[in-house]
């Protein structure tokens, strides 16, 4: 999910990355300096967090090592990844980190979903993005940068339910260099059908999602949306939403998008958010609405990786695929893309089989 935040929005995000480092609560500061103090060198740093979400993982909570921390690391900050937690008040931002390191150095919190001050989403969230920053380093070479500053990717959590300037869920927000501000990601909260928050920082899934379209989107620019003589078009939307629904999927091993979020949404589906092993096609699937429409060549590619002898291969030629598209993509010009310089065209038969490609547009008869 990746839109723009409203104007107020944007103003407080634009005054914290203006600052040079995080705003860190001063009693927060005090009560942990000694602990900071104390941990050891070179020593892994642990914390609790749900692999990869709170359903798929039957609400049990995982020790695991938090990765990409900093040397002695108080706060959830690394050579890749920064986490804390936004805190609004007269449009603007104050980033908070309630995730302290302990004496050993761990980041160990209990969840706490509802909570304004939730240390455990912050570590979540951190361990989450950290492990789709390392699948990438590690599987294509490639690594996020912001390329009017800094290396490290923001991820702000915004803990108010109510706050309506913030329009999508979680998104992330490209980079604007001329305003020397670096892209970043923003985690947000809704209320479920039975009155129960549901916090997107506590799904893997989703946040795996977002740091795609932070490594895919910030390389070709996708505003998921083209116009012209016909309108607008949100196809391009719907093919990059349909790349970070496929590799949250391949760094997860599982076609279910989103476990937290089964139900909810403009048109809820049983299960997950979405599950990109479904059978769809084009134009029978088609919607309108860009992640749904994603769906369609998301699990086209997802039925080909699971037909496929070499899904490493299959899944860098998607990612070069992906990242040579242009700014404004359809599906039928990530099929050509893909299949770029292929001559024999048996090659092509197994993704033309999947019905992918979307129909030509037109004006209708009015006359």
């Amino acid at each position: 999910m990746r839109l723009m935040f409203g104007q107020s929005t944007n103003l407080w995000i634009r005054r914290k990355l203006a600052a040079t480092n995080s705003m860190i609560r001063f009693a927060f500061i005090v009560c942990s300096l000694l602990s900071f103090l104390q941990v050891a060198q070179g020593q892994d740093n642990k914390g609790w967090v749900y692999d990869p979400n709170p359903d798929k993982a039957f609400s049990a909570i995982s020790e695991v090592t938090l990765d990409g921390l900093d040397t002695n690391a108080l706060i959830l900050s690394g050579n890749s990844i920064e986490v804390s937690t936004c805190v609004l008040a007269n449009d603007s931002c104050t980033a908070v980190h309630y995730a302290i390191a302990d004496a050993q150095g761990d980041f160990f919190y209990e969840p706490d979903e509802a909570s304004e001050s939730d240390a455990f989403a912050e570590v979540n969230a951190f361990f989450h993005l950290q492990r789709a920053a390392d699948y990438f380093n590690d599987q294509h070479q490639s690594r996020w940068s912001c390329n009017c500053g800094s290396p490290v990717l923001n991820a702000f959590i915004n803990p108010d339910v109510e706050e309506k300037a913030v329009s999508s869920l979680a998104f992330y927000q490209y980079n604007d260099c001329s305003s020397f501000s670096c892209g970043y990601v923003v985690l947000s909260k809704t209320v479920d059908q039975q009155g129960l928050v549901r916090s997107t920082a506590y799904d893997g899934d989703l946040l795996y999602h977002e740091y795609v379209h932070a490594i895919v989107d910030e390389r070709n620019q996708n505003p998921g949306y083209s116009e012209d003589e016909l309108g607008a078009s949100y196809e391009a939307g719907a093919v990059s939403e349909a790349i970070a629904d496929y590799f949250a999927a391949v760094i997860s091993n599982d076609p279910q998008i989103g476990e937290h979020f089964a139900g909810i949404g403009s048109v809820p589906e049983k299960g997950a958010l979405r599950d990109i092993s479904q059978r769809l096609s084009c134009p029978e699937d088609l919607s309108g609405q860009r992640h749904r429409d994603g769906r369609i060549l998301a699990s086209a590619l997802w039925s080909l990786r699971s037909e496929s002898a070499d899904v490493a291969a299959m899944d860098q030629w998607v990612f070069e695929s992906a990242i040579n598209l242009s700014a404004t993509p359809s599906f039928s010009s990530f099929v050509a893309t893909m299949f770029d310089g292929l001559e024999d065209p048996q090659k092509q038969q197994p993704l033309a089989s999947k019905r992918v490609q979307a129909p030509n547009r037109y004006l209708p008869n009015v006359a």
